[in-house]
């Protein structure tokens, strides 16, 4: 199998676990139909060792491998010195990393301790007793360290870091993932086989069989008709978390005309079962003609009509539906319109 997924403990337990289910949501709708490349998902590695850290994931492809840490904002991050804390632009929030001073050096501070052990580990693979072993080895300077923001990192963040650090560290919002890895390529190249075995030897996980039901499960969509009057629905899946708005950013994205509603509107939430809503505008937001707390969250239901932008002329008109069939989307008597 071309894509699979392994952890330690539960993945319920990451702190960050929906970023760790929309990574391997991407991942498996696009390489599970394809006979390669391989590509192996390690989640919630633990400290194996004095000296390691704790890992949110590691990425294993025949082109690269990469650790990835995830964080949970969708505000704009500020980080113009590399030696300062990452800052909420316009608020005391600091961007959690650890023990380390900012996001940047603690996963720095992670590559530097676990290129040594994976090298070590990699001198127990077959193929090291061959005349290229120390250039294995010395591939692992390659190992690349990922930083990835869910649902995304917001268009404003301002953040700096040393250039020559370039060619291993990158910072992506989660659903970039998929295009970041098709670009990117080092001398540190791995086989299916190896893979796997890192995995379960070098890293001491076990499989996830559960992935599939957890990932592909369609808990329901939000609906609209667009300028053209065709009904477009964009499903929600068990663990989606997604902005709407008219930034150039959204998911779904509500035309420039519609000037009642901001840029970042509302925030969807999903939690394995249910779907809320949380109003994060300055015009407001109605379900079912009543105007919602802002920052608060409520619980969708189906059939329930939105009103991004209040009472305000030019808004946008959703509804909300658990039944998802990819077509035959029938839209309420008064339809919907953007």
């Amino acid at each position: 199998m071309p894509f699979q997924i392994y952890r330690h403990s539960s993945i319920e337990a990451l702190q960050e676990s929906r970023a760790f289910y929309r990574v391997a949501s991407l991942l498996h709708d696009h390489y599970h139909h394809h006979s390669r490349p391989s590509v192996v998902l390690v989640g919630n590695v633990p400290t194996l060792r004095h000296g390691l850290t704790q890992l949110d994931a590691i990425l294993f492809s025949e082109k690269f491998v990469a650790l990835l840490d995830f964080k949970s904002c969708s505000g704009p991050i500020e980080g113009l010195d590399p030696d300062q804390p990452w800052r909420v632009i316009g608020s005391d929030h600091v961007v959690r990393s650890g023990k380390a001073i900012n996001p940047y050096r603690q996963i720095a501070r992670a590559r530097s301790a676990w290129i040594p052990f994976l090298a070590n580990a990699a001198a127990r693979l077959p193929r090291m007793a061959a005349p290229h072993r120390h250039q294995l080895e010395r591939a692992w300077r390659h190992l690349n360290g990922w930083i990835l923001f869910y649902p995304s990192l917001h268009r404003q963040s301002q953040i700096m870091y040393p250039q020559e650090d370039a060619l291993w560290f990158n910072i992506l919002s989660t659903d970039e993932v998929l295009a970041y890895s098709f670009k990117t390529v080092s001398t540190l190249q791995l086989t299916a086989e190896e893979m796997d075995w890192f995995a379960t030897e070098a890293l001491g996980a076990s499989r996830w069989f559960e992935h599939e039901r957890i990932l592909d499960n369609v808990i329901g969509c939000l609906c609209v008709v667009d300028a053209e009057g065709k009904a477009i629905a964009y499903p929600i899946s068990s663990f989606d978390e997604f902005t709407i708005g008219r930034g150039a950013h959204q998911r779904i994205r509500v035309r420039a005309e519609c000037r009642a509603v901001s840029n970042d509107h509302a925030r969807i939430k999903a939690d394995g079962h249910s779907v809320r809503i949380i109003d994060v505008s300055r015009h407001g937001t109605l379900i079912n003609g009543e105007r919602i707390e802002k920052g608060r969250e409520y619980l969708l239901e189906d059939g329930d009509r939105l009103v991004l932008g209040g009472n305000a002329l030019l808004t946008c008109k959703l509804w909300f539906q658990t039944r998802w069939s990819g077509e035959d989307i029938t839209p309420p008597t008064d339809e919907p319109t953007q």
